[in-house]
């Protein structure tokens, strides 16, 4: 050692964690729309539904990881659907959680569309 005394170590205030950007949860907002809507649906098609219905254009990729990151929780469930012609489809459907979820989504979405308006009306 050098002689001078070891200071702890100042623990600091860890930032809070920053909120979801707004796209990747509109995104979902987005997509379990269209589930909800629809009953069951392949990726591809929602991949098409989200362009005609909404303007967003992204890539599929980005739709799968959202689609696999919605059933890991819990929001939305798959299967597999074989037909004796053409590749098999994962279908997807939104579940109760996904429901509940998107009404709370949806719900919030409005209370900071009305302080926008409100923002923007001054």
């Amino acid at each position: 050692m050098n002689g001078i005394p070891h200071e702890p170590s100042i623990k600091r205030p860890q930032p809070p964690p920053h909120p979801a950007p707004a796209f990747k949860d509109l995104l979902r907002i987005a997509l379990l729309k269209i589930i909800e809507k629809e009953g069951e649906i392949h990726g591809l098609r929602l991949h098409d539904e989200l362009k005609n219905k909404y303007g967003i254009e992204i890539p599929r990729p980005v739709i799968y990881r959202a689609l696999r990151a919605l059933e890991a929780d819990g929001l939305v469930v798959s299967r597999w659907s074989v037909k004796e012609s053409g590749p098999a489809k994962r279908l997807y459907r939104i579940t109760e959680e996904g429901e509940e979820f998107l009404k709370q989504r949806i719900h919030r979405v409005k209370k900071v569309l009305e302080l926008v308006k409100k923002i923007l009306e001054e």
